[in-house]
């Protein structure tokens, strides 16, 4: 559709929003803070992945197959760190959020 500019500064404020979260817990490495900001990215990720996975057809090869690996990236990254996150409990800072 036309260009929104009310939509675009909701999502800049929300991806802003995303990245303060992320960021206080990557300084205070809170389990609980770590895990809640990772499957929000996931969330955001997977969503944003099926998105363009449907609309692939408005790229060249080279452009589709730089989507599916850029954005499958986006969706693995907060796996391994929930992962990571489950893996190594015992070794944790303890949330005081």
């Amino acid at each position: 559709g036309p260009f929104n500019e009310h939509r675009v500064r909701d999502i800049g404020q929300l991806s802003l929003a995303l990245a303060l979260v992320s960021g206080v817990a990557a300084v205070t490495m809170a389990t609980n803070l770590v895990r809640v900001a990772a499957a929000a990215w996931l969330v955001n990720a997977a969503l944003h992945f099926g998105y363009h996975l449907r609309h692939l057809d408005a790229y060249d090869t080279f452009d589709q197959v730089g989507n599916v690996f850029s954005l499958g990236l986006l969706v693995a990254l907060p796996i391994v760190v929930l992962v990571l996150s489950y893996l190594d409990a015992d070794h944790t800072v303890p949330a005081e959020v």
